[in-house]
């Protein structure tokens, strides 16, 4: 029942671009005598070119509440990293050309994602896009509606993407066009966020629906050596099993980390976290051991640069925020440009 369980909620995590790396062999010698009451995780999603973190997910399991929470991070959220390019985006990438191995990569952004808010973080996955939209064939497709005609050219990064607008069930394919596209909306990248939760969401909802324990295994154990995964495989099984025992009773929140896309004094577009949302993002859905402040948060400054436009942003009043539900994610009106 145990390894049931966990294959359960990796899959239906696959909306977020999280399964583990582990044998059949080793799923089975997993210890399971304790349940941890909670665990924070990190997914990446990068792209086959470059290596960019087009999908970035902080996200929080609470096994009391039986409450999962997903949090975006923008791609161009200003960060500070390995290099001086100061993106989120880049710092995955900046370490693979450095000569760095995915794994190796990997807990090198984990590391700094970690240490800039500061917040623990459990478990963390990257998942090449490619492979992504293997899974979602997989998985039978993903019913969605596509608010507009999409259409996009990118030669460099070999993505073509056509979408008509309606009900359809994306494919391998096409999911991975719908989460990356962003040319054609009024706010762009932001754009792109809403249309992820919706597909989030929807991944989600069609895997619980229609995903059968035996299914589960197959995909698992077909795709678990083209993902690189780092933690605690564990305690990830101790809280898939409170997940399943309790799934229909699971909350679920989507949010992006509060902040405003700016184009900063060098002419670079960048989205800028908002401290003082931030903390009350952090405090009211992550649970740190000691409440986030202006004192606590970002002891490194991290997440802004002195004197520019940047820092305005950082650190002016609480900007407001939207919390998703499941059920609310219908609310998203994606914009399209003119």
């Amino acid at each position: 029942m145990k390894i049931k369980v966990f294959l359960f909620i990796c899959l239906a995590l696959v909306c977020a671009v999280l399964l583990g790396h582990v044998s059949p062999a080793a799923i089975q010698s997993m210890p399971t005598s304790q349940t941890p009451s909670s665990v924070t995780f990190l997914l990446l999603g990068v792209d086959s070119a470059a290596c960019n973190s087009d999908v970035v997910v902080l996200g929080r399991y609470e096994s009391r509440e039986n409450n999962l929470t997903l949090m975006q991070l923008p791609r161009d959220m200003y960060i500070e990293g390995a290099d001086d390019t100061p993106k989120l985006n880049h710092i995955y990438a900046a370490c693979r050309a450095n000569g760095m191995a995915d794994r190796e990569a990997l807990a090198y952004t984990v590391n700094t994602i970690s240490e800039a808010f500061p917040i623990r973080i459990d478990v963390a996955a990257c998942l090449d896009l490619s492979t992504f939209g293997a899974l979602v064939d997989a998985v039978g497709g993903v019913p969605i509606t596509v608010p507009f005609d999409m259409s996009y050219e990118d030669p460099y990064q070999g993505l073509s993407i056509v979408l008509r607008k309606g009900d359809t069930v994306l494919d391998g394919k096409t999911a991975e066009q719908f989460v990356r596209y962003r040319s054609g909306y009024i706010e762009g990248d932001l754009g792109r966020l809403d249309a992820q939760k919706i597909f989030f969401a929807a991944c989600l909802q069609h895997v619980i629906k229609n995903m059968t324990v035996m299914d589960m295994l197959s995909l698992f154990i077909q795709y678990s050596d083209q993902l690189c995964f780092l933690g605690d495989r564990s305690q990830l099984l101790s809280i898939a099993s409170e997940v399943l025992a309790a799934r229909k009773t699971l909350s679920t929140q989507f949010l992006s980390i509060p902040g405003e896309a700016i184009c900063a004094d060098n002419g670079v577009w960048y989205y800028i976290i908002n401290r003082d949302a931030t903390c009350e993002v952090m405090n009211r859905f992550f649970a740190p051991s000691v409440p986030f402040d202006k004192n606590t948060f970002d002891p490194q400054g991290r997440f802004y640069r002195e004197n520019t436009n940047i820092s305005n942003i950082y650190f002016s009043a609480t900007m407001p925020y939207r919390v998703y539900t499941a059920e609310e994610i219908t609310d998203i009106n994606i914009l399209k440009k003119d």
